[in-house]
């Protein structure tokens, strides 16, 4: 079994950082990175420390099931 990870698109990452709701409908959280080491979801590299990045929820199913996130 393989695995392919697949970032968020860029008109899902644009709109949360326009401040649309996330999948539980709220707001993305703005935080600073603390390391080296925090992965990006959009573009699946890691976001330097003291950049700026987003805490959100992302449901990529159409359907509510387990481990949805």
């Amino acid at each position: 079994m393989s695995f392919v990870f697949v970032g968020l698109s860029t008109e899902v990452a644009h709109a949360l950082r326009s401040g649309e709701v996330d999948a539980y409908g709220q707001s993305a959280e703005r935080w600073i990175s603390q390391s080296d080491d925090a992965p990006c979801r959009h573009c699946l590299s890691g976001i330097n420390r003291g950049r700026e990045m987003l805490i959100c929820a992302h449901r990529p199913f159409s359907a509510l099931q387990p481990n949805a996130e």
